[in-house]
């Protein structure tokens, strides 16, 4: 699912999704790039749209639009109706920083401080959202021990470009350290993901 889009957008057949002259509320099918922010960068945007309102206000709107307008033309705001009824986040602004600009953005691992405090350990990682504007980024940091199969998951939210810290406490110490390890966020580049000890 989100990570075949993710890699889709990154770089589908040698084709980069953001490359695209046209943006997602414009797009035509006219080439790769077009094809590719259509499908599989336009996935992602409503999977930042169900992390924003929740699993069941999106469920509910889409349950309800499909219900009522089985076999009919609609248009795009039509639809937004239906989603805009289950939350109180405005949906259409919510929306509008992901269909007016094809993102370009870079999540990576900066530097990372592991310190054992008690029978704990402390970890601060700094994340680095290289971006060509601010988004709201809704994803997760997911840690582990070589020993295990997986990932913890901290559920993380970046409104600006920059660097920030995510602290967390766990009971071991954390050996590979990922973010948006189910790649939630439409993204250039997925090879600085991670960083391990």
């Amino acid at each position: 699912g989100r990570m075949h889009f993710a890699e889709s957008y990154d770089g589908g057949q040698g084709y980069k999704g953001y490359e695209a002259e046209q943006t997602l509320e414009n797009a035509t099918k006219d080439d790769m790039p077009s094809k590719l922010l259509m499908y599989y960068y336009g996935a992602l945007v409503w999977e930042q749209l169900k992390q924003k309102v929740g699993d069941e206000a999106m469920l509910a709107g889409f349950s309800e639009f499909f219900r009522e307008n089985t076999f009919k033309t609609v248009t795009y705001q039509e639809f937004l109706v239906y989603l805009q009824k289950n939350t109180d986040v405005q949906v259409k602004e919510y929306l509008s920083q992901w269909l007016k600009n094809n993102a370009k953005i870079d999540l990576c691992i900066g530097n990372v401080d592991i310190k054992q405090v008690g029978q704990h350990y402390r970890t601060e990682v700094e994340v680095v959202v290289n971006a060509d504007r601010d988004y709201e980024l809704i994803s997760a940091l997911g840690y582990k021990s070589l020993d295990q199969d997986k990932l913890e998951l901290i559920e993380v939210c970046f409104t600006q470009a920059g660097n920030h810290k995510v602290v967390f406490d766990s009971d071991y110490r954390p050996q590979f350290i990922q973010i948006d390890p189910a790649y939630r966020v439409p993204q250039i580049n997925l090879s600085n993901n991670s960083w391990s000890e």
